[in-house]
């Protein structure tokens, strides 16, 4: 473990006890927090609580193109719904298939956390996806050719997490505007 400043070492150790095993690690004493250079933009804010790693995880997953590590963090029988759609996905593998399925249909796919909030076991997280629709788009309400065109929009999951895993949870968003953006609608 290496360290930019050795004053913060306590905190810096107790916030990484969950970084893989031989982690290159950062501290940025300026903005507080720890950077994975192996998991590139990925960062453990000193004094996070175990469900906002949990929750970072999950969503950081998308954009670091690894659906295996956002599963890690999901219990077998997590219920987790998209509302929009109408469609839940149990478990990591529904995870890894909704990934897919988003990655399917925009490969250049962004997914940026905005905003965590915590309260206990619960957790708020607004994110922004945005991406070019270059391949299908499969949904229950039906499958949509490529458009070539961006969508951008701002999504809210809320999450419950227990014993270090994502036990249920809902993502809220304004499918209207993913649509208008493609021009799927006027």
């Amino acid at each position: 473990m290496l360290l930019e400043n050795t004053h913060h070492v306590g905190k810096a150790i107790d916030a990484c006890k969950h970084a893989p095993y031989g982690s290159l690690i950062f501290l940025n004493s300026n903005h507080g927090y720890v950077t994975f250079p192996e998991f590139g933009s990925s960062r453990c804010e000193i004094g996070m609580t175990e469900t906002e790693r949990v929750v970072r995880q999950f969503h950081e997953s998308w954009d670091l193109r690894d659906p295996d590590r956002g599963a890690e963090v999901i219990a077998q029988d997590c219920r987790f719904e998209d509302v929009a759609r109408g469609e839940a996905q149990i478990g990591p593998e529904a995870y890894k298939h909704d990934y897919h399925r988003w990655r399917d249909a925009f490969p250049d796919g962004e997914c940026k956390v905005l905003n965590v909030v915590v309260a206990g076991d619960w957790a708020i997280v607004e994110f922004r996806n945005r991406g070019t629709h270059t391949g299908i788009l499969r949904s229950s309400l039906g499958d949509f050719p490529p458009t070539g065109r961006k969508a951008e929009v701002r999504y809210c999951s809320v999450m419950r997490v227990k014993d270090g895993l994502v036990v249920e949870g809902r993502d809220y968003y304004d499918s209207a505007t993913i649509t208008r953006q493609l021009g799927l609608i006027p």
